[in-house]
């Protein structure tokens, strides 16, 4: 996906959205975004996910002068994906591999039981 059509889409995945309608992972190594860490975002209002870089890497990108377009196009490249749901979520997290996001999964369980009265 292009930087620009990705931005977009972004965009309009986050269009009218509030804060409660967001899940961000902990951060985790990626080797598609050649090891920098990332973190798996997702919109439940709009049932999409992307991945961003935490705050401290786009710092570390800065500081060492790196090509902050590289950088970006990585994020592009995994574009944006259609996630309803923490089961999507998590499988979007399994293409990563299990030892880079283990500790990132959303415990569906856990979930449903504090809804329980």
């Amino acid at each position: 996906m292009e930087l620009k059509e990705f931005n977009k889409a972004v965009a309009q995945a986050n269009f009218g959205a509030r804060a409660v309608d967001f899940h961000t992972s902990p951060d985790f190594q990626c080797d598609l975004t050649g090891g920098m860490p990332v973190c798996l975002v997702a919109n439940w209002n709009s049932g999409k996910c992307w991945l961003e870089y935490p705050a401290f890497s786009n710092e570390y990108i800065e500081r060492n002068f790196l090509d902050e377009t590289k950088y970006e196009q990585y994020l592009a490249d995994w574009g944006v994906r259609d996630c309803p749901d923490e089961t999507a979520f998590n499988s979007w997290l399994d293409t990563f591999g299990e030892r880079n996001v283990e500790n990132c999964y959303i415990n569906i369980e856990e979930q449903e039981n504090e809804y329980e009265y």
